[in-house]
C-alpha cells in the first residue's frame, strides 16, 4: 500500500509548541501518513544563521512527532518567500508528498487561493511592475508595492500576515503543477520561534519551557542559540575589500544594495551596526543579511532560479525510513543519506551542494565548531 506523504516546509527555529499542534492535528487527521519536514538548512530566511543546527532541529521534529526531516538547503532556504516557498515545494513533490500542511493568519484556504491564482496572471505582473516603477520616488519594500497593486487592481485587500505572505508563495509554486493538494491550518496560541529563540539566548528556563513541548526540556536546557554576531569581523572585512560593482553580480545586491552595504562596512563596528547603518525604508533588515550573506558565499540570480537538485536526510523514524526507501527509487531528486556522499555529485547539483556545504562551514564558525566537522556529521534514525 502506498504511504501518503505530508509535506511540512519548515525552518523550527527552534521548535515550540505551534508546530506541535500542526503535527498533531496532522497525525490525527491522517494517522498512518508520512509527515514530512522540508527543513530549512543552516541558514534561515531572516539571513541569519539557524538558532540551532539542522540537525538537532531535524531530531526535535521527528521527537514530537515527525517521521521524516529532509533538507531545504542553501540558498533557497536564506530567501525571501518566492524563492523559499518554490523550492519546499518542489522538494516535497518529488520526494513523493501528496499534500503540504502550512499555518496562516488567515486559517482559511479560499482566499489564500485566489490571491495565489490571481498573482500568477499577466494583469498583475503588469500592475506590480507599475507600482514598483512609481515607488523609485517614494521609496517601499517589494512586499508593500505588491500589496499595492494587488489593491488597485482588485478592489481588496492581499491577506497580510507573514504566514499568509508565505502561504500564498506556497500556492503559486503549487499550482503550477497540482501534484500537492494543500492544507491550510489557522496559526493560534500565540507562539513564536522569535521568543523561543530569546529565551534560549537569556537562558530563561521557565519561559522556554512554557513555549517549547515537553519532550524537548531537558534537550534545550543547555543550548544557547547560534547569532550572527561572531561572524561580524569576517562580514565587514569582506564588504570593506570588494569593490562595489564586483558585489552587485550577486544575487539580491543590485538596486543600490551593494553600496549600502559598502558604506555600512565602512562606518560600522560589528554586524549589528552594520545592518543599522545600511538600512533603508526601501529594504528590510532581512533583505539586507539576505544580500550580504549571498556576497559573502558567492550566490548569483542563475543559482536561485533552478530547483534544488539534491536534498539531505536529517533524520527519519522508522516509518520515515520506509517513505525514504520509496522516495529514492522514485529518483526524482538525488537524497543524500550523508554530507560525504555529496562528493559523488557531478555538474549543477555538485555546484549547489559546494553553496550548501559553503553555508554549513560559516556556520559552523558562527557555532564556534571546526568547519571540518560539518562533512563528519549526519542523520539520525530514532525509535519513537
Amino acid at each position: 500500500k502506498k504511504m501518503t506523504g505530508i509535506a511540512i516546509i519548515c525552518e523550527y527555529n527552534p521548535f515550540h509548541r505551534g508546530h506541535l499542534r500542526q503535527l498533531e492535528f496532522l497525525r490525527g487527521r491522517f494517522p498512518d501518513a508520512c509527515l514530512t519536514a522540508v527543513l530549512a538548512g543552516s541558514f534561515v530566511q531572516r539571513g541569519e544563521p539557524a538558532a540551532l543546527s539542522k540537525y538537532d532541529r531535524a531530531w526535535a521534529a521527528v521527537r514530537c512527532g515527525a517521521d521524516f526531516a529532509v533538507e531545504l538547503p542553501f540558498p533557497w532556504s536564506a530567501q525571501g518567500a518566492a524563492f523559499y516557498a518554490a523550492a519546499g515545494v518542489s522538494i516535497a513533490e518529488r520526494i513523493g508528498c501528496g499534500y503540504l500542511c502550512f499555518g496562516s493568519e488567515t486559517g482559511v484556504l479560499d482566499p489564500l487561493s485566489r490571491a495565489a491564482e490571481r498573482m500568477e496572471t499577466p494583469e498583475f505582473a503588469g500592475a506590480l511592475s507599475r507600482t514598483e516603477s512609481s515607488g523609485l520616488r517614494s521609496p517601499s519594500s517589494h512586499i508593500a508595492a505588491v500589496r499595492g497593486a494587488y489593491l488597485a487592481l482588485y478592489g481588496e485587500e492581499l491577506p497580510a500576515g507573514a504566514n499568509d505572505t508565505l502561504a500564498i508563495e506556497y500556492l503559486r509554486a503549487a499550482g503550477r503543477s497540482s501534484r500537492l493538494t494543500p492544507i491550510c491550518i489557522k496559526r493560534e496560541g500565540g507562539y513564536t520561534a522569535t521568543a523561543a529563540r530569546g529565551y534560549l539566548r537569556e537562558g530563561d528556563a521557565e519561559n522556554l519551557r512554557r513555549v517549547t513541548p515537553e519532550a524537548l526540556h531537558d534537550y534545550y536546557g543547555g543550548k544557547r542559540p547560534v547569532t550572527a554576531e561572531p561572524l561580524g569581523g569576517v562580514i565587514l572585512n569582506f564588504f570593506r575589500t570588494h569593490p562595489q560593482s564586483e558585489l552587485a553580480r550577486y544575487a539580491d545586491l543590485g538596486g543600490g544594495i551593494a553600496g549600502r552595504l559598502c558604506s555600512a562596512s565602512r562606518e560600522a563596528a560589528d554586524y549589528t551596526e552594520f545592518i543599522k547603518f545600511a538600512g533603508t525604508k526601501k529594504y528590510t533588515d532581512s533583505r539586507l543579511r539576505r544580500a550580504a550573506l549571498s556576497a559573502l558565499l558567492g550566490v548569483y540570480e542563475e543559482d536561485l532560479a533552478d530547483p534544488p537538485e539534491f536534498t539531505s536526510l536529517l533524520c527519519a523514524n522508522r516509518r520515515g525510513v520506509r517513505f525514504l526507501r520509496t522516495a529514492k527509487k522514485r529518483g526524482e531528486i538525488i537524497i543524500l543519506t550523508r554530507p560525504s556522499d555529496g562528493k559523488a555529485l557531478e555538474g549543477k547539483a555538485a555546484k549547489q551542494f559546494g553553496l550548501s556545504l559553503r553555508a554549513d562551514e560559516l556556520w559552523a564558525l558562527a557555532a564556534g565548531e571546526s568547519p571540518a566537522n560539518q562533512m563528519r556529521k549526519g542523520p539520525s534514525i530514532i525509535d519513537v
